[in-house]
């Protein structure tokens, strides 16, 4: 049976950085759970050239 010190659910930018300090230890075991939502089938998901859309510019930035 596999045990663990810590199981973080929720893959989200907090449980990420949770996990991440916790496993600096080498003595300390994580689990981390993420269940995911929806199919990952995004064009933002599947083409990793599209992340160029995420730079901020002007059409999508708050700024005017």
């Amino acid at each position: 049976m596999l045990t663990v010190d810590y199981v973080i659910v929720g893959g989200g930018s907090g449980g990420c950085a949770l996990a991440g300090r916790l496993s600096e230890d080498p003595e300390t075991s994580v689990a981390l759970v993420e269940a995911g939502a929806g199919k990952g089938d995004s064009t933002l998901i599947q083409t990793p050239g599209v992340m160029t859309a995420m730079v901020a510019k002007p059409i999508n930035t708050n700024v005017p």
